[in-house]
């Protein structure tokens, strides 16, 4: 398992796709490289696709960890998607993977931009109304 572990942080290191991802690998928490290497604990690949496929599973786990607000969750969804891409194809894996199957795609716009864009809107819109639309809480409203 350790020369998984290492192979994997190899290739996650040889495949990393902007400057969000090295500063998500360096980050002085440590916490990318804790998720992932949990993910990985114990486990034996059969085949590269198993071995992306707990990869994918790590970033989840990751994205999901993080209290951030929903813009930068989407930043992280976007880099790990691109992550992913780029670790099958130097894997060299043609399955029917996708990482939009894995974890849904956070919001695109972060919740204080949509309610005031709601707020803005030509009709009127009760408390219960942007509460439904939003999925927010009323104390947030």
């Amino acid at each position: 398992m350790q020369q998984n572990r290492i192979s994997i942080n190899d290739l996650l290191w040889n495949t990393v796709p902007d400057d969000f991802a090295v500063r998500i690998m360096n980050s002085e928490d440590g916490h990318f490289p804790q998720v992932i290497q949990a993910e990985l604990k114990g486990k034996r690949f059969r085949t590269k696709a198993e071995m992306l496929s707990s990869i994918m599973e790590g970033m989840r786990k990751y994205i999901l960890s993080r209290n951030t607000p929903p813009s930068v969750r989407q930043k992280l969804w976007c880099t790990c998607k691109t992550w992913i891409d780029r670790v099958a194809g130097e894997l060299g894996v043609d399955t029917d993977y996708s990482f939009e199957d894995c974890l849904a795609k956070p919001i695109e716009e972060d919740t204080v931009v949509a309610l005031i864009k709601a707020l803005h809107a030509d009709s009127p819109k009760s408390k219960r109304d942007l509460q439904d639309d939003l999925g927010i809480s009323e104390k947030s409203i």
